[in-house]
């Protein structure tokens, strides 16, 4: 029977050629299985724990292993790893170059607790075999950690190259934009002197809020949180909100920009802000890197045929300038990449333009082409499909023929055009700006007043509320609603408005406006019930397109 007995126990513990039980709570261990061939290699049958696995860690494994099996083999990491696990494994190589392996598992346990592990080391058949093994998943292990090291490094210059280069654009058109309001200051009795200079000024606002922009999208984009915000959107109002945008870039290097569609259907559903923004970044990149007296041009095309419902689009961005290199082509849509030239010290940029593209132009599902040759131009094709819509009331007629900004005849000392007096388009409509900043209502005033209408004013949400409440049917043509606020604010305000008995009262439009200008918080907008929602800082031409629909 006994004989029986040592044949069990041989064959359980066949893949093992010493046992031993370690007392996790008394920091005990002692034998329970040896081979009568190998014994227990020279090591105490019984003993305190702790004081027999360091001795056997500094006398036997290589140098490079002490420090993990020291870890490993704890008492502290032993409860730990085995609370969650039956089996903990550790690999190392002894003094004279073989591998090892020993497993802990668990035998006891208190209220899942473990109090009791056995120590097993493990029997190789075949040794040659398993430490070579073992030898090429640690140069595995090695080659993963170096690779992780080298992307570390990588992503670690690329991110103070991004820094670097983040500084430096932000402080152009922060300089820009003081020294201009101080020589506009100084300017005030030359009215035509001081208004160029703010035109100036409004060029370097511009400039800052595509770079905030820039680097606030790519952020939710590699965060997976920015989504497409689909409205219906005519084409033609895209150009001209580019033709602002660009013009004065084009301007400033005397280069030739034309502005062209070739469209039937001018009304689509699309998230316009995505396309203006991929818009924008191709332009503006081709006027970056054209030299003066160059030419760039935008191209719209629709092609046939399209999905039943749909129009087929290609925006075509063309430039005579320096170019992209067949190298730097393969990784141009990578961030914060810029390609290294001559050039790079005169033109600003983070390198995020065109992965922003690349990335806004896929989630549209379309597709991103690009064709370039040093010191000839380069060529960008943008071709989506877009949803039709029905025809906006509202026309553009200075979009629809082909619009070229032609070179200055004379490139010296050349004066700037003077921005045109806003039209009184709003003559006899009253609108209640709802705005707790100062400065800021100050401007929407100013602003509407321009186009001819009456303003009256509520500094947080409750007094707006508590004036349309008490006003008169049809007294307010819309409120401009400030979304965040003391006392109530905007959304809170809103809501209150919609649920008044009155519905002349409860229907007025309410135009929502914030600092953000996420999805997320231009769908809240529209679930407490407001018509639209701008983006601080105010662009004159949105506002005025937003409360003409609002109020239609």
């Amino acid at each position: 029977m006994a004989v029986y007995e040592d044949r069990i126990i041989e064959a359980v513990f066949s893949n093992y050629l010493l046992i031993y039980e370690v007392d996790l709570e008394e920091d005990y261990i002692r034998v329970i299985y040896e081979t009568p061939e190998q014994g227990t290699f020279g090591m105490l049958r019984e003993t305190v724990y702790s004081d027999f696995i360091r001795k056997y860690i500094h006398e036997r494994c290589d140098t490079e292993y002490i420090k993990i099996c020291e870890k490993g083999a704890s008492i502290k990491n032993l409860q730990k790893e085995l609370a969650k696990k039956d089996v903990l494994a550790i690999n190392y190589t002894v003094n004279y170059g073989k591998w090892r392996s020993v497993e802990y598992r668990i035998s006891e346990k208190k209220e899942d607790v473990p109090t009791k592990a056995l120590l097993c080391f493990r029997r190789m058949d075949d040794d040659r075999a398993e430490t070579f093994r073992l030898h090429k998943e640690q140069e595995k292990n090695k080659a993963l950690l170096e690779y992780a090291l080298q992307e570390s490094k990588q992503a670690n210059i690329a991110k103070n190259a991004f820094l670097a280069n983040l500084s430096h654009d932000i402080r152009k058109p922060l300089t820009s934009i003081d020294g201009y309001a101080s020589l506009a200051v100084s300017s005030l009795d030359h009215r035509d002197t001081a208004k160029n200079y703010i035109d100036k000024i409004r060029q370097a606002n511009q400039q800052m809020q595509h770079l905030i922009s820039n680097v606030l999208d790519i952020t939710r984009i590699e965060s997976g949180r920015l989504e497409l915000a689909e409205s219906s959107v005519n084409l033609l109002s895209i150009v001209d909100e580019l033709r602002t945008i660009v013009t004065p870039l084009a301007e400033e290097k005397q280069q030739e920009l034309s502005l062209i569609t070739d469209i039937q259907d001018h009304v689509i559903i699309c998230d316009r802000s995505k396309v203006v923004q991929i818009l924008t970044n191709l332009l503006t990149n081709a006027i970056t890197y054209t030299p003066e007296h160059g030419s760039v041009s935008l191209l719209i095309k629709q092609d046939v045929p399209a999905p039943d419902g749909y129009g087929s689009y290609e925006f075509i961005v063309e430039d005579n300038g320096i170019g992209i290199s067949k190298s730097f082509q393969r990784r141009m849509y990578e961030p914060f990449e810029r390609e290294r030239s001559i050039h790079e010290e005169t033109v600003s940029g983070t390198g995020l333009g065109l992965t922003i593209v690349k990335q806004l132009v896929t989630m549209m599902g379309g597709a991103l082409g690009c064709t370039s040759q040093k010191d000839k131009g380069s060529r960008f094709v943008v071709e989506v499909e877009f949803k039709l819509a029905f025809q906006d009331v509202f026309s553009f007629p200075s979009s629809a023929e082909p619009s070229i900004l032609k070179k200055p005849e004379k490139p010296a000392r050349r004066k700037d055009a003077v921005s045109p007096v806003m039209q009184p388009i709003f003559a006899g409509k009253r609108f209640l700006v709802v705005e707790d900043v100062e400065t800021n209502q100050m401007i929407l005033d100013e602003i509407l007043g321009q186009l001819g209408a009456v303003t009256e004013n509520a500094n947080d949400g409750k007094e707006a509320y508590d004036m349309v409440k008490s006003s008169a049917d049809f007294y307010y043509n819309a409120i401009l609603m400030d979304i965040h606020m003391p006392v109530m604010d905007g959304y809170k305000s809103t809501q209150k408005i919609r649920k008044l008995e009155n519905s002349m009262l409860a229907s007025i439009p309410i135009i929502g406006i914030s600092a953000n200008a996420y999805n997320e918080d231009r769908r809240k907008a529209q679930d407490v019930g407001m018509d639209a929602y701008l983006a601080k800082p105010i662009n004159t031409n949105e506002l005025i397109r937003i409360l003409k629909e609002a109020m239609l």
